[in-house]
């Protein structure tokens, strides 16, 4: 597990981003909390910091991550960070629901990337964000395919999450990082 000790600039990038994209959209999903959804995406942008702070000495053209603000049209299925070898899907979970659900990340059945066209470039950097300390945990990053391989993708806690499939960090505990 690597640990990193976020800036205030880390931090304050996050709550500028939660504090300007509309996340009214994930409604649909049964997120009707919008206090939490953002709350979600300001601990999604800190996770993908934490990634980005860490491997970033190892992949010399990691993408820094998007701040950009889309409309519900623009928003894309893309991967969060990007080098020539790697793609990486970042997953974060507020430590305060991992102590209330075990810790897991969530997934939308329909991204493409992690159900239907991914390929051995593809990754997901399972993270832990503890806002009361300011850090982010990385727990693991593992090629999709082993996801897929060893069948980790399994059914949510949360009965109303019926279009998501989660992975537990009980499962994804037993690999070794792939790229840390």
């Amino acid at each position: 597990m690597n640990e990193i000790k976020f800036t205030q600039d880390h931090l304050q990038k996050a709550e500028d981003f939660s504090n300007a994209v509309n996340t009214s959209l994930y409604a649909r999903r049964n997120q009707w909390d919008a206090g939490k959804r953002k709350l979600d995406s300001k601990i999604g942008k800190l996770g993908e910091l934490a990634v980005y702070e860490t491997l970033k000495p190892l992949y010399d053209d990691l993408s820094y991550p998007d701040f950009a603000i889309y409309s519900a049209k623009q928003k894309s299925w893309d991967y969060d960070l990007k080098a020539k070898d790697i793609n990486l899907h970042v997953k974060c979970q507020n430590i305060v629901q991992a102590q209330r659900y075990g810790e897991s990340w969530i997934f939308e059945l329909t991204d493409k990337h992690i159900f239907k066209d991914f390929t051995d470039k593809d990754y997901v950097a399972f993270v832990t964000v503890d806002m009361v300390k300011g850090e982010g945990y990385i727990k693991s990053i593992l090629p999709v395919s082993v996801l897929h391989k060893n069948a980790l993708f399994k059914k949510p806690k949360l009965d109303k999450l019926i279009s998501k499939a989660a992975v537990y960090f009980d499962d994804v505990k037993t690999f070794s990082n792939s790229l840390i």
